[in-house]
């Protein structure tokens, strides 16, 4: 049976993101963990729901959701883009919030897909969707 979640991503993703994520600044938290991501979710000026992270991309820690906007505008750089359905609005903020907590888990257990980590120019649609679906479910096996 298909993943009503992963369907939403598929259907409504139309940005890979372009930030290797190898290379991100991390901060130490308050708890001792580390961020290098702190993904947040806001709307473009299209109303499409922009994933981004939350870290200071010049090492200065975790910043205000206000100031990561402004660094994503300021740099272009994004983890996802999700187009949003006005059927089902929810959707892309449900795809946006799975991506969130993908590379979340990615990070904290130290791995991340290779396509989406590295790729520094577009993708076609196919990849786009395994590119996707790995961060979903993991690696093919």
């Amino acid at each position: 049976m298909p993943d009503p979640l992963l369907e939403a991503v598929l259907r409504n993703a139309y940005g890979q993101g372009n930030i290797n994520l190898f290379s991100r600044p991390t901060t130490v938290n308050a708890d001792g963990s580390h961020s290098s991501l702190f993904s947040m979710g806001g709307e473009d000026d299209q109303g499409n729901e922009v994933v981004f992270p939350g870290v200071d991309a010049h090492g200065g820690g975790i910043i205000p959701q206000d100031k990561a906007w402004q660094q994503y505008q300021d740099t272009g750089k994004y983890l996802g883009k999700f187009k949003v359905d006005p059927a089902n609005p929810k959707a892309a903020y449900d795809a946006g919030d799975a991506l969130g907590e993908k590379l979340h888990q990615d990070a904290a257990n130290g791995y991340y897909s290779v396509p989406l980590a590295t790729s520094h120019k577009s993708v076609d649609q196919d990849q786009l969707m395994k590119v996707l679906h790995t961060l979903i479910y993991g690696p093919p096996q």
